[in-house]
């Protein structure tokens, strides 16, 4: 029973439980101090349809009190002690699962191949590595932590670790060529598959352009089509520009015709010279090859347009491949034919396009083509493949099969710099089976070795990770790796990095070890160990660099040195201020830093600061509750500050860790409102705390004659936000009854009501939707009518952001709603809302006099419905009122309450004949499962 706000347990022997007494009925029962006893409330727990359910139901029932917990009664869990003992030495069990380790000492030419590796970064759950991410860069200023006494310490003021943004930039930007990337450590050493055909691309350009370019040889042949360019001096001065005609031979004016056909282009100045000079002397005579005749030859074989093609008359094979689309990948570049009329096969001439694709020779060494030519290019021969590191892998054509391994990689234009130049791999076909691979060393032996058709030369590239090296990263100047020298220290290391930087934390340094001397690890303690000789090396830095030689150690390959900064090793000594400063925020705590420090690395203080005290909390231990509290000291700010004060400990107190700094600003006692419409001077106003909607009024010069004081519009920023939060709660209780009431009639209402209900469901939802988008305003009805006013208390008192707006007089009375024609109105003196009504036609069927409402002037509302009628028929209206006529409610038909009523009167009636029936007959007392059911309960009831 809970009697004053306390709950108790009521419980009681249960019927029928005689043979378990213990078993009881328990219940709760709610009293309200302020209830009467007819407000008591029993919530009985359901009983379920199980026995066993029952039984859960009424376990652990109990009547005794309940007592409060005390260290009288519990002593040991206020102060338990735990049993610990001293954790034992590792040792290696005899017998025990250990692997085998090498102590041995590692000779200069047998270092592992390999790179450094990170031994302090966390495992994640799967075992692989996580680095743990690098905190960004704190700027210069803090000190080195030392341990010990004063140590010397060269400091490189250059950032260590941090890419700079040319180098940012510099990973960001694509490779541009294979020779680049190798130079940038780019590069896989296993040699690519990924390869081309080689020349076949040089035709993807396309047609050729029929206008030669380029000297003309001496042996050009000219003829009908070529265009010649005559210029003449002297005697004669003119320039002719002559076309070849058909018969050979070109018209020069003055002087007649002359034959040219199949003379060469080197003789034809003294051709033309000597048939001039047979009619005229005295002159120079110039002659050069305009735009070159076409010719049609023919492209055959394995082409991609095969065909008849037009090419300059000093194209080259070349040129009619380029008009025929290129040869196909299945056509040989290497022994292309030139078929010319009155030539027998065997007379033809051979043309190998790889002298020009691959520099050795110019597109002017080639044959040059004739009128009638055929181009055949035939299948392909035998081809070798060259992959990896070398100057341009690819698949080749070779002619016969007599190739070498040298031969071929003068055909890939050579090996590079970065090629294993050793060993290479002979991929190759045996039997029509398989492929096989074979070792070949590049010696002039291996280099001698014949390849035949369709092997593949894999040349791999250098291993970078040959040399022993250790890494340095961190702080220091210049992280990287170095050459590993025996005897090198750790100062070593540092120095050739050109030392640490600024923020290098010097009381640790870490030294992750591949190599070096094994140690036993358990596995399981007393059971199992293995060994191994990968460790991390912890020691002190500053002392490793002032030549202690414990902690001056001495380097193995593969070392990776890692020197923390001060942010990462540590954490920071941080202080707050809040308040009236500049930037108020945490600051790092630096050494000897005091209030005033805090204050001016805060920005300095505020205009609006209280200098007569400031408010520092500080952290301080509690030894009796053994944990962290916190106390508040206040000082006078104004002291703080003065430069005498500035080594006052009293005055200007040094920080501590997790200090507290609160500097106080002064409440500003003044308000910014606004006043606009029918006032002589509107504007935003400033006023001290205190004054009112007339001092604003005042301010402005008081109102116009035209203006309306009455309709005026009052709004206020608080009040609007508090508005704007009521309207959300409603929006969200509006939206939880309707989706209630939807769901109570889809429980319990008819089948024919679903339409009904889905159509106030959308409804429903639409009018939330309208709320949504209703915001508020923050107006305050002000009575600016009453006499009193400027005395009274609706006088408020001006606040920031408060808005008055006076509007123009407004004379009209404007009627609109369900009559019969809305209207506006003068407002006579003694318009009443019946003459209104009388001058707008009148009510319509429609329209509900019951709930006519006048919004006045000034915002309030006068209605019908209220309690009592603040509006009749003889309310008169005033300008600038708005009568509102509303619909009058749709109601159900008289048949659909009928069929309401008949409903509920069959529900009343068989909850009538459920009652009747049940009676006193019907025992609700709850038993144990334990005992047999002896109650008069009669069974056949609950089948009916």
């Amino acid at each position: 029973m809970r009697w004053h706000g306390n709950w108790i347990p009521v419980c009681k022997p249960a019927k029928n439980m005689d043979k378990n007494p213990t078993t009881k009925l328990c219940f709760k029962i709610e009293k309200e101090p302020s209830h009467g006893l007819s407000d008591v409330m029993v919530k009985v727990g359901r009983w379920l349809a199980t026995p066993v359910a029952g039984l859960f139901l009424f376990a652990g029932c109990a009547t005794s009190p309940v007592v409060k917990n005390s260290e009288q009664d519990f002593g040991w869990a206020y102060r338990p002690e735990a049993r610990v003992e001293t954790v034992p030495p590792p040792s290696v069990v005899p017998g025990a699962n250990v692997s085998a380790g090498s102590d041995e000492v590692l000779s200069n030419v047998s270092w592992p191949w390999g790179n450094p590796q990170n031994l302090t970064q966390a495992l994640s759950s799967k075992g692989s590595k996580a680095p743990i991410p690098a905190p960004a860069k704190e700027p210069v200023g803090q000190g080195n932590g030392q341990r010990g006494g004063s140590v010397v310490v060269q400091v490189n003021t250059q950032a260590g670790g941090e890419k700079s943004a040319a180098s940012i930039a510099e990973d960001a930007a694509p490779v541009t060529s294979r020779l680049e990337g190798w130079y940038r450590g780019k590069f896989e050493k296993e040699a690519s598959r990924e390869l081309e055909q080689f020349g076949y691309s040089f035709f993807e350009r396309g047609m050729v352009d029929l206008e030669s370019e380029g000297p003309v040889p001496s042996d050009y042949r000219v003829g009908p089509g070529d265009e010649l360019l005559i210029g003449l001096s002297g005697t004669v001065d003119a320039f002719y520009q002559l076309m070849v005609d058909r018969e050979g031979a070109i018209l020069i004016p003055d002087f007649g015709p002359v034959t040219v056909a199949g003379e060469r282009y080197g003789d034809l100045h003294e051709r033309i010279l000597s048939f001039l000079e047979e009619r005229r002397m005295g002159f120079e005579l110039s002659v050069a090859l305009g735009r070159i005749r076409p010719i049609q030859v023919k492209v055959a074989g394995r082409v991609n347009q095969p065909g008849v093609v037009k090419v300059p008359a000093l194209g080259t094979p070349l040129t009619a491949l380029l008009a025929a689309g290129g040869p196909a990948k299945d056509g040989s570049l290497r022994r292309i034919r030139i078929q010319r009329a009155g030539m027998d096969e065997s007379e033809a001439i051979e043309f190998d396009l790889y002298q020009l694709l691959r520099g050795l020779g110019t597109d002017v060494e080639a044959p040059l083509l004739q009128e009638g030519d055929v181009v055949i290019v035939p299948r392909i021969g035998p081809t070798v493949g060259i992959a990896g590191f070398v100057q341009q892998p690819a698949i080749f054509e070779v002619l016969g099969e007599g190739t070498t391994v040298g031969e071929a990689l003068d055909l890939a234009g050579g090996l590079t710099p970065f090629s294993f130049t050793p060993l290479a791999h002979l991929e190759r076909t045996v039997d029509g089976r398989g492929r096989q691979r074979v070792d070949v060393e590049l010696t002039p032996e291996g280099l001698a070795q014949e390849m035949t058709d369709g092997e593949l030369l894999m040349v791999e590239a250098v291993d970078d990770d040959r040399q022993p090296v250790v890494r340095i990263e961190g702080e220091v100047a210049r992280p990287g790796d170095y050459e590993h020298r025996f005897g090198m220290k750790l100062s070593d290391l540092i120095g050739r990095a050109d030392g640490l930087t600024v923020d290098a934390y010097l009381p640790q340094v870490f030294i992750s070890r591949q190599l070096g001397a094994t140690e036993a690890l358990e596995n399981i303690p007393s059971r199992s160990s293995h060994r191994q000789s990968r460790r991390v090396i912890v020691v002190e830095l500053a002392a490793a660099l002032s030549g202690d030689p414990d902690q001056d150690i001495e380097l193995m390959p593969l070392d990776l040195v890692t020197v923390r900064s001060q942010s990462q090793a540590t954490v920071r000594a941080t202080v707050e201020i809040l308040g009236s400063v500049q930037r108020p925020g945490k600051y790092e705590l630096t050494a000897g830093m005091r209030v005033s420090d805090l204050i001016a690395i805060a920005g300095n203080a505020t205009p609006d600061v209280y200098f007569d005290e400031a408010e520092l909390i500080r952290r301080v231990f509690d030894e009796s509750a053994r944990r962290l509290d916190v106390k508040r000291f206040r000082f006078d700010l104004r002291g703080a500050l003065e430069s005498v004060n500035a080594r006052d400990d009293r005055l200007n107190p040094i920080l501590s860790n997790g200090d507290r700094l609160v500097v106080r600003a002064l409440q500003q006692a003044q308000v910014r409102a606004k006043i606009g419409g029918r006032v002589r001077f509107p504007g935003e106003y400033v006023f001290p705390a205190g004054a009112t909607l007339t001092d604003l009024i005042a301010a402005a010069g008081g109102i116009l004659p035209d203006a309306d004081l009455r309709a005026a519009h009052f709004s206020r920023q608080s009040t609007r936000e508090l508005q704007q939060q009521r309207l959300s709660h409603l929006i969200e209780r509006t939206r939880r009854l309707s989706e209630g009431a939807f769901t109570q009639m889809v429980q319990t209402g008819r089948g024919n009501e679903g339409i009904a209900g889905k159509l106030s469901l959308e409804q429903g939802q639409e009018v939330l939707q309208r709320m949504r988008s209703v915001e508020a305003d923050g107006r305050i009805v002000i009575p600016f009518s009453r006499p009193d006013f400027p005395e009274s208390r609706y006088n408020l008192a001006l606040e920031n952001g408060d808005i008055l707006d006076i509007p123009r007089f407004h004379a009209t009375v404007s009627i609109a709603g369900h009559v019969f024609r809305p209207l506006t109105l003068v407002a006579d003196e003694g318009l009443t809302v019946e003459a209104a009504l009388e001058q707008a036609g009148g009510l319509t069927e429609s329209a509900d006099e019951d709930l006519l409402y006048v919004v006045r002037a000034d915002g309030t509302v006068d209605s019908v419905a209220q309690k009592p009628a603040r509006l009749t028929r003889k309310t008169p209206l005033l300008p600038g009122d708005v009568l509102l006529v509303p619909r009058e409610p749709i109601e159900r038909t008289f048949g659909a309450k009928l069929g309401d009523a008949l409903i509920l009167a069959r529900q009343i009636a068989e909850i009538s004949l459920l009652s009747s029936q049940l009676g006193n007959d019907l025992d609700m007392t709850l038993v144990s499962p334990f005992v047999p059911d002896r109650s008069n309960t009669d069974p056949s009831i609950l089948r009916n």
